[in-house]
């Protein structure tokens, strides 16, 4: 598939905005993570849920915000991004929350799941609705990608802070070119007019 001039600037911001908003969003999940979870700190369930539902706001929060800005001229009502996206982080956090201490290694995954799940009825907005499903397995590839990627280069640089960083940027980036290029499709082949 070929992307014309435009396409590919949009692409690179989309990839951009979603590694930028991962790595904002992602020291506090990891913190959770490490400072509870690995620890086995956390006493009870209660905990568990409040924190990786807090995990997943901010999550949510961060790539929501950075991923509007990237989409700002591309759709309608691209502000209804943000809280879809919150929603989504929010019970993508409950869920990991809830599961307790065997679901750690999907704190990455089950926010960016439940994200792309909520965003894609704000992507109803913009594309004809039999398109838009595609967006919710896409993500899913694209945040198990990510989490994969994450998981492998925290392990090879055993939490040194620029490598950590790296490792962040990069695995958050993933999904965004891998979304960015999907949603560059649809946009190009499913706008309504």
């Amino acid at each position: 598939m070929k992307f014309n001039k435009n396409e590919s600037r949009f692409i690179r911001r989309w990839t951009v905005a979603t590694a930028v908003g991962f790595t904002l969003g992602s020291p506090f999940s990891l913190g959770v993570i490490l400072t509870n979870g690995m620890g086995g700190g956390f006493e009870n369930s209660s905990t568990y849920i409040k924190l990786f539902t807090l995990a997943g706001v901010i999550l949510g929060t961060s790539i929501g915000f950075c991923q509007t800005l990237a989409l700002i001229g591309q759709a309608k009502q691209v502000i209804l991004w943000i809280p879809a996206s919150i929603l989504g982080g929010t019970l993508g956090g409950l869920i990991v929350g809830s599961l307790g201490e065997t679901a750690v290694i999907l704190s990455v995954v089950m926010p960016g799941i439940f994200i792309g799940i909520a965003q894609s009825f704000v992507l109803m907005k913009s594309l004809k609705k039999s398109t838009v499903w595609g967006w919710i397995p896409v993500n899913i590839i694209a945040w198990i990608v990510a989490q994969v990627l994450f998981l492998a280069g925290f392990a090879a640089f055993q939490l040194n802070e620029v490598p950590t960083l790296f490792a962040l940027l990069f695995s958050g980036a993933i999904p965004g070119l891998i979304t960015g290029i999907y949603l560059t499709w649809l946009l190009r082949n499913f706008k309504k007019e």
